[in-house]
């Protein structure tokens, strides 16, 4: 399936919202963002100040995200 850039950054930033509920960002979590990032073709740099940024930044809305189609937003939501 072919993701739209605006839909990948919305992906991306919903799981940071999700990793920032605890206030820490783990190395398992860690690792698993930069692999998701890298997938969905954003620079390292980026990956790592957003990581960085999620804990630190509070005027980061909290929206869940919103997707251009059920599907991309699915698989958001599937936990297997």
């Amino acid at each position: 399936m072919n993701i739209s850039v605006i839909d990948g950054s919305n992906y991306f930033k919903g799981l940071l919202l999700l990793i920032r509920k605890d206030k820490k960002v783990t190395k398992e979590e860690y690792e698993l963002m930069t692999r998701i990032g890298k997938i969905l073709g954003f620079d390292q740099a980026f990956i790592e100040e957003s990581i960085q940024e999620i804990l630190k930044n509070r005027f980061i809305s909290t929206l869940p995200p919103v997707f251009s189609n059920r599907d991309i937003a699915e698989k958001f939501l599937k936990t297997d």
